[in-house]
């Protein structure tokens, strides 16, 4: 293994630390709304039954249906009958939901711009990470759709 090698690996792993030490910070700071990831991932990929929601989140199936009632109530989300199984519901991330997800993204942007104007980073270094982040998250593997849950 080369310096070069090592010294990107070293800097991947410090990137990762500090990405979930900053995601904390910012959860910590305010009140997320419940449900917040399962919103996220159903705007991140779209529509996707239950099970589907349940293996991407890490949780069980039972969970996560409790999670998505909360959100149907809330009228975050809505459930409809699967078009592939009428045994299985769709779940999909409402207008409301949509909005509740910006708001928040919005107020913890905000509190971050604040912190950085305290800071020594420039704009085009908030720039680079953006870029640098943008990247790395496009290039993710792709959410488990319904039929590798049924498979």
């Amino acid at each position: 293994m080369s310096n070069h090698t090592a010294r990107h690996e070293e800097l991947a792993t410090e990137l990762v630390v500090r990405a979930g030490r900053l995601v904390r910070s910012v959860r910590a700071r305010g009140d997320l709304p419940p449900g917040h990831r399962v919103m996220a991932a159903l705007e991140q990929h779209g529509s996707m039954g239950v099970s589907a929601l349940a293996l991407l989140d890490g949780c069980t199936q039972p969970t996560m249906s409790t999670a998505v009632a909360g959100l149907v109530e809330r009228g975050w989300a809505t459930k409809t009958t699967h078009p592939d199984d009428a045994r299985s519901a769709l779940v999909s991330l409402t207008d409301l939901g949509r909005a509740t997800l910006r708001e928040v993204r919005r107020r913890y942007g905000t509190e971050i711009a604040e912190t950085l104007e305290n800071s020594p980073h420039s704009l085009a270094d908030l720039e680079v990470a953006v870029q640098v982040l943008t990247s790395l998250t496009s290039s993710t593997h792709d959410a488990p759709t319904d039929q590798k849950v049924m498979s």
